[in-house]
């Protein structure tokens, strides 16, 4: 068993809510009201460059932020910039619990990706690189997610050699980007893979097309783990936008509102 499987529900850095279905009641009773009880997706929102969308993100509904660390990226923050962001972070948010940062990394060295992860006490890593996740996961001691690029059809036995070691990140394919591009791809790809283990859906999601995404996945009995959105509530490259986030979450709630009564 790979050190996802056992700690991804159970995140080890400042105390983090476990997440797993029997505190799903404590991790809500801390969340904002904007979203019902019920059995839906975790949300993580990326490519955060200010501390006051973080605490906003998080009061919101937000259960994991992203923090990018890539150098290609125009949402990358300097470590001293990220340190300042979660300093201010933990000075806004009422609980730290809620606080469960992601770090997103490509190619830096393990060394590196280390070094930022005791430094800011990242809950998790999302890794793009060509290393081994699972050999980077043993290093870190703290969950590893390895990000995956749909091409097609032809990437279904990348996703799942990945997925039966560890949680992955789905996101489109845009040559030469990894990530961030807004460009949705056929969610019908992801729709096996969510249905064996730990997926974080990404790729153009938005709080105009989430509440379709949901509904369409909803009827095929194959939700995700977890939404993972960036460019779909920003105004411009990590300046994230507080109506579109709380539109999203709005959109979010609707639609979990219709799944029920479809029932």
């Amino acid at each position: 068993m790979s050190l996802s499987a056992r700690l991804w529900d159970h995140l080890p850095r400042y105390g983090g809510i476990p997440h797993s279905p029997q505190f799903r009641g404590e991790t809500l009773a801390l969340r904002s009201d904007l979203l019902p009880p019920g059995d839906f997706p975790y949300v993580k929102i990326c490519g955060l460059t200010r501390a006051e969308d973080a605490a906003f993100a998080i009061r919101h509904g937000a259960d994991y932020i992203g923090l990018i660390f890539a150098a290609q990226s125009p949402r990358r923050l300097a470590l001293a910039e990220a340190t300042d962001l979660m300093g201010r972070l933990y000075d806004a948010v009422s609980d730290p619990r809620l606080i469960r940062p992601v770090g997103v990394f490509v190619d830096e060295s393990f060394a590196e990706i280390r070094s930022t992860v005791e430094s800011l006490g990242l809950s998790a890593v999302q890794y793009h690189g060509s290393g081994n996740p699972r050999e980077l996961e043993a290093e870190l001691g703290v969950p590893v997610l390895r990000a995956i690029q749909m091409r097609g059809p032809e990437t279904h036995p990348e996703v799942s050699r990945a997925l039966a070691e560890g949680p992955v990140v789905l996101d489109a394919f845009v040559e030469g980007l990894l990530g961030g591009t807004g460009k949705v791809f056929d969610h019908n790809l992801a729709i096996p893979h969510i249905r064996r283990g730990t997926v974080f859906l990404a790729g153009g999601l938005t709080p105009e097309n989430i509440g379709e995404v949901i509904q369409r996945l909803a009827l095929t009995g194959a939700l995700p783990y977890a939404f993972d959105l960036s460019s779909g509530v920003e105004v411009s490259p990590g300046i994230k936008s507080p109506a579109r986030i709380s539109g999203f979450f709005r959109a979010l709630r609707r639609a979990f509102d219709l799944t029920k009564t479809d029932e």
